[in-house]
């Protein structure tokens, strides 16, 4: 197989494609512990990177709290720490954990019909161009329920990095920056998806068995010429995998000047969470369709961005 380029997406991206559309939250492709700083925390600023969640630091710790170093974080300067209006507002707006996904599998299924004016496809349009269909497929297998843990509290939140967002994009030269004010953690799980592969490479399999590989083909119904994949496939045997995050996105912001006038522009695409176990779980079987189910805002996500 030819290595990959960089038009050919990555494993990470089409799970994430095809992932967040089933209403849990950002899904991660390497959802286990990291080596530094162990599990995702509410309240953990950072950004996410090819699959995982990079932490820089957690904002509801005091700047004197041992876990900052414990965790090898690096507090921005000035630090301003997340504060309730009161002291026992955590608990009132601490949610969980709570059953999130009871499924043993969850699957995302896109299909799309691509136009392409080269050779090589015996389906020919009237213009002289040739049908190539395009299937994105990703999955993830759990071996118990999920729980979900989250803040209640978005205003708050949304207020908070408005106000200190901007400067930690600058202190940490990054383009995009999250709060974590929620996840979805389970036990060992495995994730897969498919992955465009070269026209001349045949399907091959990572880490996966021939059964999961019969399984999924089953459930793409490839068409007579689609664009040929490869599946890739993580399993991640730990008792702590945060398989989903709730983020509040804050993306670096630039000015440019047009006819006169100053526009903001957003430089990175924001991505609004919903979760499925508060707007139905029909969502959540991810079933074999090119149209996405109707995206609903949760009453304790109102205003994500």
């Amino acid at each position: 197989m030819a290595p990959p380029t960089a038009t050919t997406p990555q494993a990470w991206d089409v799970y994430v494609q095809e992932m967040k559309g089933l209403g849990y939250g950002y899904p991660m492709w390497f959802p286990g512990p990291d080596p530094t700083y162990g599990n995702i925390k509410l309240g953990d600023i950072g950004f996410i990177e090819k699959g995982r969640f990079r932490c820089l630091f957690n904002c509801m710790h005091p700047e004197g709290d041992a876990s900052h170093g414990n965790r090898g974080e690096r507090l921005p300067e000035p630090f301003v720490p997340f504060k309730f209006a009161a002291p026992l507002d955590e608990k009132r707006y601490r949610r969980g954990p709570d059953l999130a996904i009871s499924q043993r599998t969850l699957t995302g299924i896109t299909k799309r019909q691509l136009k392409t004016p080269g050779e090589g496809s015996t389906q020919a349009t009237p213009t002289g161009a040739t049908s190539v269909e395009e299937t994105s497929v990703a999955s993830l297998s759990l071996n118990s329920p999920a729980l979900r843990t989250f803040l209640d509290c978005r205003g708050l939140i949304e207020e908070y990095m408005d106000k200190h967002g901007d400067t930690w994009l600058e202190f940490f030269q990054q383009e995009n920056i999250v709060f974590v004010y929620g996840h979805t953690m389970t036990a060992a799980c495995k994730v897969s998806a498919w992955v465009p592969s070269p026209r001349e490479d045949a399907t091959t399999t990572s880490a996966s068995s021939s059964a999961v590989v019969a399984s999924m083909k089953a459930m793409i119904h490839m068409g007579p010429d689609p664009t040929p994949t490869h599946l890739v496939a993580q399993e991640h045997p730990s008792d702590q995998n945060t398989i989903f995050l709730d983020c509040h996105f804050h993306p670096k912001k630039t000015t440019k000047r047009a006819s006169g006038k100053t526009l903001e522009r957003l430089i990175s695409p924001v991505i609004k969470p919903a979760h499925a176990s508060e707007k139905g779980k029909g969502a959540a079987q991810g079933t074999a369709s090119s149209t996405r189910p109707a995206k609903s805002t949760p009453s304790s996500q109102k205003g994500a961005t």
